[in-house]
């Protein structure tokens, strides 16, 4: 029996250093296994960060290179309203040069027609004081149609053609 005793306090002793072996063991796995976890989660983290991070530059490089397309874009679209506005602006400005050009003429035959038309009525009226015998009825001389009232038919005739 005392055999027995003592194989049994030994066996109670190395169980007790076993149980507490193995405790310590299990604490030290839990911990390690804890560490890993944590350093997992955390490269985790940081991978998340660096893709949020990489989805943020990307997104800046996307939209600042649909601004560069949109400001080329609106570029283009402005060049081509400028010379299509410009052909239309010269077009316009050929035409009202004309215009001005035909005005001028018009102004000028008028004022050469009433410079002969006053001119006639001076001639007529000296020629009417002059003249103490009635006219005959049709003017048959050149000098005869300068006096009577009528323009000249150049002058209608350009002016008409205008």
């Amino acid at each position: 029996m005392v055999l027995k005793l003592q194989s049994t306090s030994r066996m109670r002793k190395h169980r007790k250093t076993f149980l507490r072996n193995r405790g310590a063991a299990v604490a030290i796995e839990a911990h390690w296994r804890g560490y890993l976890a944590k350093r997992v989660a955390l490269e985790l983290r940081r991978e998340r960060c660096a893709i949020q991070i990489q989805a943020v530059v990307r997104g800046q490089n996307v939209r600042r290179d649909y601004q560069e397309k949109r400001r080329a874009a609106v570029k283009i679209q402005a060049m081509a309203r400028k010379r299509a506005c410009r052909k239309h602006y010269i077009f316009a400005l050929k035409e009202f040069k004309e215009q001005a050009k035909l005005e001028n003429q018009v102004k000028a035959l008028q004022a050469k027609l009433e410079a002969q038309e006053r001119a006639l009525k001076q001639r007529a009226q000296s020629a009417t004081i002059e003249v103490t015998t009635p006219m005959a009825a049709t003017p048959s001389s050149p000098t005869e149609r300068v006096n009577s009232a009528e323009p000249p038919l150049e002058i209608l005739e350009a002016l008409q053609a205008l």
